[in-house]
């Protein structure tokens, strides 16, 4: 879709200026969105009040607390509003920036409601209206969000992730959002988002047959730059480490950096500190997996065999009879290495006596595993895979490099996969970034290794050592 396309696609919505409404039509949610970037498309956009005038901003009183109510009786649309509203609720959004929204049955300052009617243009789905002004006691004007979303019931036969991704969209118009492809002069362009984003949510060409993947990163830089919020500082942990790992029930287990040998010390976290628990093993690590319940690691050593706990005793190990060079353990106590072969390398998962390929990933180097199915893996040429928790084929991204990925099996996949890439830097560290379901959004700090808690929080190691964790991301 080019800018004519664009422009007749705009002119079909009705009412725009004099109601500071937002129609997504049919027409515009023919999607760009998993397919080959818009070369006309502009970045992210906020809306004006009025032609040339100043953003509007969602007054703090507001932004930090919008509650909805939502009067639709269809059950599906009942359940695409309630999960639009979830959307907004997501670590990668709620750690950056100061939005929240939630449901209310009563008192609400945003009301989402079917009209049972179809609009004057019948390609119309929904439509919202913009942040406006509003008086509050002792006489002061603020600026509260946009009080209505409207749904029309012609469209009823559309999925729930359609009708999801619509609400969504309109949800965020309410708070100030323009289309990201606009270009009227009521809209303005959000700093230091990218020229292109054919991801993004607020598109007005977003595909009905697709889902909410999540806020891209110019999403989460425009809405990071409209409502701030302070991001904690790391924390610095004792110890020199390596190889960090952390089990979906939290246990923490990594190898000392300090031991010379190419197989380290494994070591266990024991809330302040590190006790070493390697001498209880016939050999010593370089990569390890944690498995719920069990005290004994699975683990690679330096001549890639793979060990893994004794059944009746988890507190001991035995040899597996395979070598890999990475593996991983999900909360679903699925156990997946990273074997090598003559065509390259493959992913065998185990169930407790033989391992099985999963045939669907290609070359594989590295591997993060979460919950259900959920799986994640750098490829030998750094470019990222993942698969969904419940499904069998993988999403490819070749956006950025990378080198460690990291999930827990307990947080999933949504919001909480981290991985290092970009450029080494003179410290020997890389870039610390977070999957936003269709890209990367740099965290703003780098690392070495990389490991996620049970709530999703990131940890790293640096290169020579350092532990640090940030419990506000």
């Amino acid at each position: 879709m080019f800018k004519d396309d664009i422009k007749l696609a705009m002119a079909i919505e009705l009412g725009r200026n004099n109601l500071n409404q937002k129609n997504l039509t049919v027409e515009q949610l023919i999607s760009l969105r998993k397919k080959a970037v818009i070369p006309d498309v502009i970045g992210q956009r906020q809306l004006l009040n009025g032609s040339g005038g100043n953003p509007w901003f969602v007054n703090d009183q507001f932004i930090t607390n919008i509650e909805v109510k939502i009067n639709a009786t269809t059950p599906s649309w009942r359940s695409a509003a309630q999960l639009a509203i979830s959307n907004f609720n997501i670590s990668s959004l709620k750690s950056i920036t100061k939005i929240q929204i939630r449901e209310v049955s009563e008192g609400q300052n945003v009301t989402i409601t079917e009209t049972g009617t179809t609009n004057s243009n019948p390609e119309v789905i929904a439509d919202a209206q913009a942040p406006r002004y509003t008086l509050m006691p002792p006489g002061q004007y603020l600026v509260a969000p946009g009080s209505l979303v409207r749904i029309y019931n012609n469209h009823d036969y559309y999925t729930l992730e359609g009708k999801t991704l619509a609400i969504t969209h309109e949800l965020g118009h309410i708070i100030g959002l323009a289309h990201t492809n606009g270009f009227d002069s009521d809209e303005i362009q959000i700093a230091g988002t990218a020229i292109s984003d054919s991801f993004s949510y607020m598109n007005s060409s977003i595909s009905f047959n697709s889902s909410f993947e999540g806020f891209t990163n110019n999403d989460l830089i425009a809405l990071r730059t409209m409502y701030p919020k302070t991001v904690g500082n790391w924390e610095r942990l004792t110890g020199i480490i390596n190889n960090l790992v952390i089990s979906s029930d939290n246990v923490i287990y990594s190898t000392s950096l300090v031991n010379s040998s190419l197989d380290k010390d494994i070591q266990y976290w024991n809330g302040g500190g590190w006790d070493i628990v390697g001498n209880s093993y016939p050999n010593l690590a370089t990569k390890i997996a944690l498995l719920n319940g069990f005290t004994a690691p699975y683990y690679i050593n330096s001549l890639k065999e793979v060990y893994g706990p004794f059944q009746y005793n988890y507190a001991s190990t035995k040899k597996l009879g395979i070598e890999a060079v990475d593996i991983a353990v999900s909360g679903s106590s699925d156990v997946y290495i990273v074997s090598e072969s003559g065509n390259g390398n493959i992913i065998l998962q185990y169930n407790g006596s033989n391992w099985g390929q999963i045939y669907t990933a290609s070359n594989p180097i590295k591997i993060s595993a979460g919950v259900n199915g959920g799986l994640a893996y750098i490829d030998v040429n750094g470019y990222f895979h993942i698969r969904k928790e419940q499904y069998s084929s993988f999403f490819s991204s070749q956006s950025m490099v990378m080198k460690e990925i990291a999930m827990n099996g307990s947080a999933g996949v949504n919001g909480h996969i981290f991985a290092l890439g970009g450029n080494e830097n003179a410290s020997g560290d890389y870039q610390l970034f977070r999957w936003t379901g269709y890209d990367w959004y740099d965290i703003g700090t780098t690392g070495y290794n990389v490991a996620v808690d049970n709530q999703g929080h990131p940890w790293i190691a640096k290169k020579n050592g350092e532990l640090y964790r940030n419990q506000s991301l």
